[in-house]
């Protein structure tokens, strides 16, 4: 009897969470609080050069992700003054649903944060490998993709976002936050 409730649940999206990678938060709130998670990131300012560049991860064919990518260029176009250790950010998108050389983009980019967008039908893995081996932080809007491996999301505690930290994965990542912000994050493992 339970297995066909589930079923009826999941065919008509009752009671089931149907999208999973939704994002708690706005953009408006998450880049903001990226900004200055970026000031707290001991590392950070010796990678930085004339831009700052942060690639933006999605994917256009899901509804999801690409409103979070049109929220995010809106939010850039109204902010247009963004800087971090004196160097103006620059957004960069890069679309999941045209192919996958995330590796080439990194570089040919000079990105220095990976932003992850919500993703659908994606290994997470391979965006990973890839922050990974360049030393490049990720930062997510989605909690659950700072439990499959991400370095820093922002999740909801309340009313209020939260900060999260998975320690092992920004470590991976070149990432040395100072004690001062890991006191007031949320560590996720």
């Amino acid at each position: 009897m339970r297995r066909i409730i589930l079923v009826i649940a999941f065919v008509i999206g009752v009671g089931l969470p149907v999208y999973p990678q939704q994002m708690t938060t706005t953009v408006a709130d998450q880049v903001p609080l990226l900004m200055k998670i970026l000031m707290f990131e001991r590392n950070m300012p010796e990678k930085i050069q004339s831009k700052f560049n942060i690639g933006i991860v999605f994917q256009s064919h899901f509804r999801t992700s690409n409103n979070a990518a049109t929220r995010l260029q809106e939010f850039r176009d109204k902010n247009a003054n963004l800087m971090v250790f004196g160097s103006e950010v620059n957004f960069i998108f890069y679309d999941l649903s045209e192919n996958f050389d995330l590796n080439s983009f990194v570089l040919r980019n000079d990105i220095k944060v990976l932003y992850i967008l919500p993703l659908r039908a994606f290994d997470l893995g391979k965006l990973i490998s890839v922050a990974r081996d360049r030393k490049i932080m990720t930062f997510t809007g989605v909690e659950k993709f700072v439990h499959e491996g991400l370095a820093v999301g922002i999740g909801v505690k309340g009313d209020s976002p939260e900060i999260l930290i998975n320690l092992e994965a920004a470590k991976q990542e070149g990432c040395d936050f100072t004690s001062q912000l890991l006191r007031l994050v949320r560590i996720v493992k």
